[in-house]
């Protein structure tokens, strides 16, 4: 009999992260869950351990020939056998309400749950000891209108997808089935640059309500080392051709309309229109509101600002006009901004909402005890 779940966890050379991770879910000792590891790492550290230790206990793959993030990611699927299935971070953690949930999920026939990370924790590093921080709750649980929630997500530039109410598969629960259909449809379970992104817009396409959940189902984790990818000064002045993204992808084709620079949010917006492509939806691409996409590009990245304007504009545009408009969208979008600023700390202040930190917590394992404890009425 196949389990309820399959916790994935794909990893490489982080077995620091890895291995407290896979031992805080092991003490859950849950028949119901499926660890599946991932693991494409270069040295056989977290390989060792989990012989030494786990070879019984969790499902274990390690592919050390160089894969992409994708091939990766597609991998982990196939190697699970959880009628859901739930993908973390290596330096992630699952919260004490997701089997229960899960639970519920099946018994109501529901294809897709997710929740904002309101539970983030902070793994030590040289000038920290652990952190957590609780941020304010969603009001109740709600089913939304995967459609609706598409749309608005295309008409706002197709790249802040944690902002709407989509299927999720990293940080989210899916059910198998739906992912077998996008695969029935497009060869692969992931494609595009970034797979959390493509999967939820191309997951979309196939299921029409999720179910959003108050509490969050798993702890968003960071580490120093997941800050290296994009958020360091090197990172942000690379070249597209030497983003990490495309690594083991050298004959992959950038769609067009997106601006050949690197940057997070390129690389959303290329896997949203991948996903939507792969998917035979060119309807939904042309809602894709370039103006408003561009501008939150520029906003993020303004070193990207001439080559946008310069060179990407002529080339999906003729309309002499659109520059007019960019810096329309821009001004909006940077009045938007500071008015939604405004609006949380007014919503703060009248409501009482105020963002916790818990400090010293050495592991994600200390993490999960302590949601577990603060949320006890709740379990």
């Amino acid at each position: 009999m196949n389990p309820l779940i399959s916790i994935i966890i794909p990893t490489k050379n982080r077995s620091e992260y890895a291995i407290p991770l896979i031992e805080s879910i092991l003490n859950l000792n849950e028949n119901e869950l499926e660890i599946v590891v991932q693991d494409n790492s270069t040295d056989q550290t977290l390989h060792d351990h989990v012989n030494a230790n786990w070879k019984e206990k969790i499902r274990y793959f390690h592919e050390p020939k160089e894969l992409s993030i994708i091939e990766n990611f597609n991998l982990s699927i196939e190697n699970s056998k959880g009628e859901y299935i739930c993908i973390i971070g290596d330096d992630d953690g699952i919260s004490p309400f997701l089997l229960e949930n899960v639970k519920k999920a099946k018994r109501e026939n529901i294809d897709a749950i997710c929740w904002k990370l309101n539970f983030t924790y902070r793994w030590p590093s040289k000038s920290d000891s652990g952190h957590m921080y609780f941020f304010p709750l969603e009001e109740e649980d709600k089913i939304y209108d995967v459609k609706n929630e598409l749309s608005e997500f295309l008409k706002n530039g197709g790249i802040h997808y944690l902002n709407y109410k989509l299927p999720k598969i990293y940080h989210g629960v899916i059910k198998r089935e739906k992912l077998e259909l996008v695969k029935s449809q497009t060869s692969n379970y992931f494609n595009g640059l970034s797979a959390d992104i493509y999967s939820s817009v191309a997951l979309s396409c196939v299921i029409p309500k999720v179910w959003s959940v108050r509490l969050p189902l798993t702890i968003s984790g960071s580490s120093p080392a997941s800050d290296q990818t994009h958020e360091t000064k090197e990172a942000k002045q690379l070249k597209l051709e030497d983003a990490p993204h495309l690594k083991g992808r050298k004959n992959y084709i950038w769609n067009s309309l997106i601006p050949k620079v690197y940057s997070v949010e390129t690389i959303w917006a290329e896997s949203s229109v991948q996903a939507l492509q792969l998917m035979g939806r060119q309807q939904e691409i042309k809602k894709l509101n370039l103006n408003r996409m561009l501008a939150e590009i520029i906003i993020a990245n303004p070193q990207h600002k001439e080559t946008i304007i310069s060179e990407h504009l002529p080339q999906i545009s003729k309309d002499v006009q659109i520059n007019a408009k960019l810096k329309l969208t821009l001004i909006k979008i940077i009045l938007e901004k500071y008015s939604f600023k405004i609006i949380r700390k007014i919503k703060k202040l009248l409501l009482n909402q105020k963002v916790e930190q818990i400090k010293n917590l050495p592991t994600i394992k200390d993490a999960y005890e302590l949601v577990k404890q603060r949320h006890q009425i709740e379990i």
